[in-house]
């Protein structure tokens, strides 16, 4: 993180946009069954999370989720069929499935490890609302 960004989180004045889309990035490895394992570099992590737990309520509610990535028209759109999820890319026709168990697991281990890498090494994090809105996102995964 940049010493501005890093100043301007201390200070309390990164919004959550800020926060989704400037702050924090990782790569990102999708696997699922029906297609090999596809990787995406410079992720920005919040917006990913975000993206993922509004998936989970979606799906829970029997609604297709989505998965956006920032500045880019690929996406990855999420299909609740019974106990499985279909899982088709926009830039490549074969589908994939999981359960949806193991997709709310992943979920739910993947955006609490990342909010807690975050906190643990940037400590001004956990003030900030966004840490807040996305820890009650994550309580509803169970």
């Amino acid at each position: 993180m940049a010493d501005k960004q890093r100043e301007k989180l201390a200070a309390g004045r990164a919004s959550e946009m800020d926060m989704r889309y400037e702050y924090f990035w990782v790569d990102f490895d999708l696997t699922v069954d029906g297609f090999d394992s596809e990787w995406f570099p410079g992720i920005p992590v919040l917006d990913l999370v975000f993206c993922l737990l509004y998936s989970v309520q979606a799906i829970r509610e029997g609604n297709p989720g989505t998965i956006s990535f920032t500045e880019s028209d690929v996406l990855i759109h999420l299909t609740p069929s019974g106990e499985y999820l279909t899982v088709e890319r926009s830039w490549n026709p074969t589908a994939g499935n999981c359960s949806i168990a193991e997709f709310l697991t992943g979920v739910s281990r993947f955006s609490g490890e990342a909010l807690e890498y975050i906190a643990r090494r940037y400590p001004d994090f956990e003030g900030h609302p966004t840490h807040r809105k996305l820890m009650d996102m994550l309580e509803q995964v169970g």
